[in-house]
């Protein structure tokens, strides 16, 4: 039998007992694949602790695709080409270099979640939970969140979204490979490449229209896999040529490599439009060191034992270090300290090492056949699919914090199954004329409430205002979207929204104007987003008409804002509507429904206490509001002058409901939360601010 021969693989020394002397041969041990391994998982592991300097160590995992291409698509490759590939052996395989670790990982999360987590936060525990078991993580992720949104490090199970990518592509690729490889073994070279090409066509696109959609789905992913399998096969296919490189140009490849491997943990950052070509580097440099094994980077750097036992302990440390990462935000409530982040990761790589001793060596030397070795992981998969589903379905098992449970229902009612149906989300540029947001079609004076999700969670209590005061009210609510006649807020993360936005804004405006039986239409907004200093481009203003990748200024912003709100308001009150302008809720730094629900969980309220420097008043009713930065305050400031300049529109100073001279803000009464997050209103915050106000009654 004559195996053609892989240049390393996931093997190590300690790992080789019990192989075939052909296996051995095929499965040549590369220390420096490891020192590369470590490259990237120091990289990830340090930018998630939020190490500043290292603001692109995301890019670690496309380093990690390059090799995982490398490895097991060169060696699916040989075993066709040899005649010795097996479906079953393939899975058997990586049944155990994948799910034992990842099994410990997920039942841990998922008790410690039983402990410290609220109902609501088990219950998507669990849904995140069951997506991980059945290696789709990266799907639910992009369906519900984003790597970059600011609740994302909330989330324990965030880090197996790549898990997701790779267990698809390798469902996908070894079922290509044979079909090719009965055609013409010549063809899978070419197509391998066919495959990469299209896919990175398609990162190139989704990274413009749809970049959660680029970051987390498979098509998009799969050309960084793919370069590392077409490596593999072409330095068996083309070992002719490889021999013709000299030892100068070997080198030369290495230290480029080197450079475009490391560079992106320096230069790039979270507001990068990521992948597409922004990850060409990373993958292009991974892909240099990896075929270039006998040069001195390779065998003088890369091969220094500590890194390479950093790499042999990767997997484990890429799984342990997140959920640690993120139960400790969680207990903190806030943003890790740098301090506290490194803190963490030392534990972490003390958890991995022993996971890497104690669970990935001893599961991966078994000598179980595949058929009984498979059927036991499908066995305990089935039932983490079935504990995840029990735990869902349970609404997260209330029973456990009760009092934390009510305040679960407050949380839900604007992200849940019955948020409003009238505020409508990216993707979507027309307002929603359901019967309950457009208002029934009777004599009675209507109401209308435009804006974004501020708006939205006004509208439960202006509705029971409205009725009161025989009122009809209309809804008109997007997400992100100001109620600003053309202009929209430019998001890199959703490119779309900006246009969607002011088509959404245009057909509300034209619609309003036109209805005579609207008397009174409300503008609501988080109009301080624009300004927020926490975000350097997302959320300013923008007419649309230049170039989305130039950052608006905080100037132009301010202009745009003063002209389009005069310009909007001109437009209503032209015609004969009643224009009511309502300002910005407080935005607190620490979610309120975090306080009062950490209070109600008692070794989560302890562990909360101690990460907070002792502090027992962890939830004191009122905090200090997080939006009196100099920029939010001129912008808040210039809407106010804005709206006192023009004759007959009024303004709502709804701040002023919640926070005295001192900028102290109240976030509940007793133990009712004015608050959904950290700047929405709740039904009862929403009621309180509208217990004054005054319109005329019909």
């Amino acid at each position: 039998m004559n195996l053609a021969v892989i240049r390393t693989s996931e093997i190590s020394p300690d790992e080789s007992a019990g192989l075939s002397s052909v296996e051995l041969r095929s499965r040549s041990y590369r220390p420096d694949v490891d020192g590369l391994r470590s490259l990237a998982i120091l990289s990830v592991v340090l930018y998630h602790a939020g190490v500043r300097q290292v603001s692109g160590g995301f890019t670690g995992v496309d380093v990690f695709f390059a090799i995982s291409g490398y490895l097991i698509g060169g060696h699916i490759d040989a075993e066709l080409k040899s005649g010795i590939f097996r479906f079953s052996n393939f899975y058997k395989n990586r049944a155990k270099r994948i799910l034992p670790a990842l099994y410990m990982v997920l039942i841990s999360v998922l008790a410690i979640g039983m402990v410290l987590l609220s109902s609501r936060e088990l219950r998507n525990l669990a849904m995140y939970t069951f997506s991980s078991t059945a290696s789709a993580s990266n799907v639910m992720y992009w369906h519900n969140t984003g790597y970059f949104a600011p609740n994302a490090d909330l989330n324990p199970l965030l880090m197996t979204w790549s898990l997701g990518v790779e267990e698809q592509f390798y469902l996908v690729i070894p079922l290509l490979l044979v079909l090719i490889a009965k055609l013409h073994k010549r063809l899978i070279l070419w197509v391998v490449i066919l495959v990469s090409v299209v896919s990175f066509c398609v990162a190139i696109y989704q990274v413009r229209q749809s970049p959660d959609s680029a970051f987390y789905l498979l098509a998009p992913r799969a050309w960084e896999l793919g370069i590392g399998v077409g490596l593999a096969i072409f330095e068996v296919e083309g070992r002719r040529l490889r021999g013709l490189q000299t030892c100068l140009a070997n080198n030369i490849e290495a230290w480029v490599g080197l450079i475009l491997v490391v560079a992106p943990f320096f230069l790039l950052n979270s507001t990068t439009a990521f992948p597409g070509m922004a990850a060409v580097a990373s993958v292009v440099g991974a892909a240099l060191l990896l075929s270039s094994s006998g040069a001195w980077v390779n065998r003088n750097l890369l091969s220094l034992p500590p890194l390479v036992f950093v790499g042999r302990i990767s997997y484990s440390l890429y799984l342990v270090h997140w959920p640690i990462l993120s139960f400790l935000r969680i207990l903190s409530g806030k943003a890790l300290s740098e301090a506290l982040g490194l803190g963490a990761l030392a534990v972490a790589f003390g958890i991995a090492v022993l996971s890497y001793y104690f669970v990935e060596r001893p599961f991966r030397a078994s000598k179980l056949a595949a058929g009984p070795l498979l059927s036991r992981y499908g066995a305990v998969s089935l039932s983490l699919l079935l504990v995840s589903m029990t735990i869902y379905k349970a609404n997260g098992i209330p029973w456990r914090y009760p009092s934390a449970a009510a305040l679960d229902e407050t949380a839900d009612a604007a992200t849940g199954p019955n948020r409003d149906i009238c505020l409508v989300n990216t993707g979507t540029a027309a307002p929603n004329l359901a019967a309950k947001c457009s208002g029934v079609q009777t004599s009675e004076p209507h109401i209308a409430l435009w804006g974004d999700s501020h708006a939205s969670a006004l509208a439960p209590a202006l509705r029971e205002f409205s009725a009161r005061k025989g009122y009809i009210m209309e809804e008109y609510a997007k997400a992100a979207c100001p109620p600003l006649y053309g202009v929209g807020r430019y998001y890199r993360l959703r490119p779309t929204e900006l246009q969607e936005c002011i088509r959404f804004n245009d057909t509300v405006l034209h619609r309003l104007v036109a209805e005579p039986e609207v008397h009174v239409v409300l503008l609501d907004s988080y109009w301080d987003a624009s300004f927020d200093s926490r975000y350097t481009d997302e959320g300013k203003l923008e007419v649309g008409s230049q170039d989305p990748t130039m950052i608006p200024s905080q100037a132009q912003s301010e202009a745009l804002l003063k002209s389009s709100i005069a310009a909007t308001v001109r437009a209503l009150l032209a015609a004969k509507k009643q224009v009511i302008v309502f300002g910005d809720t407080p935005v607190f730094e620490i979610n309120p429904i975090w306080r009062m629900t950490t209070r109600q969980i008692p070794l989560r309220w302890k562990l909360s206490t101690v990460l907070n420097g002792g502090t027992s008043g962890i939830d004191p009713g009122v905090d200090r509001a997080f939006d009196d930065t100099p920029s939010q305050m001129a912008g808040r400031l210039l809407l106010q002058e804005t709206i006192q300049s023009i004759s007959g529109v009024r303004f709502w100073d709804t701040r002023s409901h919640f926070c005295n001279e001192e900028d102290l803000c109240a976030y509940r009464e007793g133990q009712t939360p004015y608050f959904t997050d950290t700047n929405h209103l709740s039904t009862a915050g929403a009621r309180w601010v509208l217990q004054d106000w005054q319109i005329p009654s019909y």
